[in-house]
């Protein structure tokens, strides 16, 4: 038996892109299926067309994060892709090779939720080229 001695465990590119892709299918399916639910519950139970009475009342969708349309799973799947290039740029070492100013620039860009998006799509051939 052999133990496992790594901190942790190495992925291909290809693998965090994959894993990537189907986590914002499934993200974007779950707030399309949550917003359904709300609209069956309200129709059920209220007896009355959306807009008459507040669909809040049958809320599925924690309220601080409702967004119009699909905003929401839009909005999930951009702070996603942040924390994603934040760990890629820690497994890719960049930060070594930039001044201070754009490390700071990119840091920005990563942590403030206000930020502009600068960082590129999660794709194979975009992060090879970082």
């Amino acid at each position: 038996m052999k133990l496992e001695t790594s901190i942790t465990t190495r992925r291909t590119v290809d693998e965090i892109v994959t894993t990537y892709k189907a986590a914002s299918v499934k993200i974007t399916e779950g707030y399309r299926l949550l917003h359904e639910a709300e609209v069956e519950l309200h129709q059920c139970l209220s007896g009355a067309p959306i807009g008459q009475y507040n669909i809040t009342d049958y809320e599925t969708i924690d309220h601080n994060a409702r967004l119009a349309g699909d905003a929401a799973s839009t909005h999930i799947i951009a702070t996603l892709k942040k924390k994603i290039w934040r760990r890629l740029i820690d497994m890719i070492g960049i930060r070594k090779f930039l001044s201070v100013k754009r490390a700071d620039e990119i840091d920005r860009a990563l942590y403030d939720n206000a930020a502009k998006d600068i960082f590129p799509a999660i794709e194979t051939a975009v992060i090879l080229s970082t």
